[in-house]
């Protein structure tokens, strides 16, 4: 590099750096604090960077260090120096200890922290607590390259969980690609691209045991300290591991909730977590007497109101990610909520939910719950008590015989060819199906059922793609849901306006491109889901209107004029997909029709090569909104100005290729008066952003992905009382040092840098 005050400088950097690993190891520092660079050479600069990296550790710090050094110094230069080795050393002592306290810091946290008598009154939910709070720390995110919590379905699919830590530990870039492909290449890709990485891995409710040889052949070993958790509710399954030091699993030694077991399973070890509802003693007498006993009880003690709710839950499988959206709607078809009420569909979930019967998954930007799901030993005494009652079947080839009295059944993900009819009541209500491999009789089948099946409320063909439209739909007169996957349908059969009861259209991959006029009497509509639809004007001295539609998705712009959007008087839920900048003056004007809408999506995509602008501060959006979303709309002219003036936006979402200059400006007096959520993605040349004294001053959380260029926050920002969570992609070294002049910052706010490590 040079001069000799340089290389000193260097020396006394790396050796502050190995003293603040040796405190932080001690615990005596809570966080990793370099030493100051501000007068370091670019190049210098760029190592102490490096040693950020470091701290993600890896094993191969020696080499790593070792390159790095004689980057700095000249290649003929002896690096084997004493002083230097001593730092490597201290370094890779610091790895090994690393290791052994990550293992502490799991077992010490999830140690129960009751008597045994409490823990045995410990539920699912509670038993997880713990587990959740570690995956989330950020002693964990700093510790582990990547991470992966994945929910396992009683119906095994290791397809499917693949899939999943495959979209959990891998870049979003490429993913599209890898998912596509081939599930013995998919495996290798996985194992490749984990091998030199720290991985952290939870696999939530296991219930086969086969899922140790796929783990195997998908998973490199963890011998660079990465860890493999799960979680067991089914007390069978522990009967196929042993200690790590050889002995069996005691019955009267595993407690809900902890501790946390280091297993063994033909040579592979992994942690266990047994979450049970009671001690693995109680749980197996409990259930070779009674089984089902105690979920009965608290079934039988739910409201009229809720039981229906709670039997109709097995249609979708142990953890299955069911869409909160898609259950409202099949019972509202299934006439089990009140009203016809996605609000009250919502509170009956929750009340589900606070009585254990469901776990919460994701949530909205806003806080709504998007998805839940069905803990395994709840759907295994659910399917039971369903078929008891005849209210529900989950369709098994060995009890097609007690079809005959079902109403309702559901076919699984597992079964590899249609049932055949001839076993099913005539008066059945509702068919749902889930088998995950389409053939080429789906369309036969299809058909067949419309011919059998008058009196359908529900009618799901899943993932079955048909070539055309079935015929004998358009008879179904009771049908209230339907849902197809008919790729290439782009023209709504005429037909399909006879199904004057119809509430929900749901055929996610077609795109319409002609609707017939006939859709205005379908006046029981309330959610229409297409890849793109496109609705027809009004027929003229028509004065009706589609008054219970709530929920489209999505609808080109062509229909977005004002006689036809105001006639959807009670939308709330609206997504609009094409060239937006080509219908800009009607579309622009014709929002403010929709007095009750809540949530938008604004999606160009324009005809030609390149994206086309749309010019916002044209648009009148109704002040109802409290949820704006926009992507590739190619912004010129900064959005803020005139999104700031919206007086009940809670959530607003600038997505890819939304805005493409380089400065932002939240400088208007009061602007912004409820907002909470801001996303900013992919606005790679921003590099400026100011904020007005009173802005945004109900903001809650902010990501910015990413912010190369962004030199540093507003001010404004840390005064808002409410801000507590922070989340930056690739922040500037800049941007990261004046972050961290916070003092304060890391106990009222949660601050996130990605990737991991930086």
């Amino acid at each position: 590099i040079g001069s000799t005050w340089e290389k000193g400088d260097m020396e006394m950097n790396l050796i502050l750096f190995s003293d603040r690993l040796k405190r932080v190891l001690a615990g005596e520092d809570g966080a990793l604090t370099l030493p100051d660079s501000t007068n370091l050479k670019p190049v210098l600069q760029y190592f102490l960077s490096e040693i950020e990296i470091i701290t993600t550790l890896l094993r191969d710090y020696k080499s790593d260090i070792n390159r790095l050094l004689i980057q700095l110094w000249n290649v003929e230069e002896d690096v084997d120096r004493p002083d230097v080795l001593s730092i490597l050393n201290d370094i890779n002592y610091f790895v090994y200890e690393s290791e052994k306290a990550i293992d502490t810091f799991f077992t010490t946290i999830m140690q129960p922290q009751s008597s045994e008598s409490e823990s045995e009154s410990t539920s699912y939910k509670d038993a997880l607590v713990g587990l959740q709070k570690a995956f989330n720390s950020n002693h964990v995110k700093f510790y582990f390259d990547c991470r992966a919590w994945v929910r396992v379905s009683i119906q095994y699919n290791f397809k499917k969980i693949l899939d999943d830590i495959i979209k959990s530990v891998m870049p979003a870039s490429g993913l599209s690609e890898i998912i596509g492909k081939d599930y013995t290449l998919k495996k290798s890709i996985l194992r490749d691209y984990l091998t030199n990485k720290k991985y952290m891995t939870v696999l939530d409710d296991i219930y086969h045991d086969m899922i140790w040889n796929d783990l195997r052949e998908a998973l490199p070993d963890y011998q660079n300290g990465s860890r493999v958790l799960i979680t067991v509710v089914d007390p069978d399954i522990l009967t196929s591991f042993e200690l790590e030091n050889g002995e069996k699993i005691g019955s009267d030694s595993v407690l809900v909730g902890g501790p946390l077991f280091r297993i063994k399973y033909e040579g592979w070890q992994f942690f266990l977590l047994y979450c049970g509802c009671k001690s693995l003693e109680s749980q197996m007498m409990e259930m070779e007497n009674e089984p089902t006993a105690l979920l009965f009880c608290s079934i039988f003690e739910l409201p009229l109101y809720l039981k229906f709710c709670c039997f109709y839950l097995c249609v979708f499988y142990g953890n299955l990610e069911i869409s909160t959206r898609q259950l409202y709607q099949l019972w509202m078809a299934e006439g089990f909520v009140a009203h016809n009420s996605e609000a009250n569909a919502e509170e009956y979930l929750k009340e589900l939910i606070s009585r254990g019967l469901i776990k919460v998954g994701k949530r909205s930007a806003g806080g709504k719950i998007k998805t839940c799901s069905v803990p395994s030993s709840v759907w295994a005494r659910l399917v039971v008590l369903a078929a008891k009652m005849k209210f529900v079947m989950v369709l098994d080839l060995g009890l097609v015989e007690e079809l005959r009295t079902i109403k309702r059944f559901a076919v699984p993900k597992n079964l590899t060819k249609f049932v055949s009819l001839e076993h099913i009541d005539t008066y059945l209500h509702s068919l749902q199906n889930f088998a995950l491999e389409s053939d080429h009789s789906a369309l036969l089948d299809c058909e067949n059922i419309c011919k059998k099946f008058k009196l359908l409320r529900v009618l799901n063909m899943g993932s079955l793609v048909l070539d055309q439209f079935p015929s004998g739909i358009e008879n179904l007169f009771l049908l209230r849901c339907l849902k197809l996957d008919v790729p290439s349908l782009k023209s709504l059969p005429s037909s399909l306006c006879n199904l004057l009861n119809l509430q929900t259209l749901d055929m996610p991959s077609s795109y319409i491109d002609h609707t017939p006029e006939d859709i205005w009497n379908m006046h029981k509509l309330m959610h229409l889901n297409f890849g793109c639809i496109t609705l027809p004007a009004p027929p003229e001295n028509y004065c009706s209107s589609l008054k219970n539609l709530i929920f489209i998705s999505a609808l080109h712009p062509c229909s977005c004029t004002p006689d036809t959007l105001g006639r959807l008087p009670n939308v709330q839920t609206l997504k609009i997909y094409g060239d937006l900048s080509s219908y800009q003056s009607g579309l622009s004007k014709s929002l403010r029709e929709l007095l009750k809408l809540e949530s938008l999506k604004l999606v160009n995509k324009s005809k030609g090569w390149q994206l086309s602008q749309m010019i916002l501060s044209e648009y009148q959006f109704p002040p109802s909104l409290t949820q704006l979303s926009l992507s590739n709309t190619e912004l010129k002219e900064d959005p803020m100005p005139t999104l700031e003036k919206l007086p009940h936006l809670l959530v607003l979402k600038l997505k890819q290729n939304s805005y493409s200059g380089r400065k932002l400006a939240c400088v208007g007096s009061g602007g912004f008066p409820k907002l909470k959520i801001l996303h900013l993605k992919s606005m790679f040349w921003l590099e400026e952003w100011t904020m007005g004294a009173r802005a945004m001053t109900k903001l809650e959380s902010l990501i910015i992905n990413p912010c190369a260029y962004l030199k540093k926050l507003p001010e404004e920002l840390w005064r808002i009382e409410s801000f507590r969570k922070l989340e930056l992609h690739w922040p500037q070294p800049e941007l990261r040092k004046k972050l961290r002049a916070y003092e304060d910052m890391e106990r009222r706010y949660d601050i996130q840098m990605y990737p991991y490590g930086i």
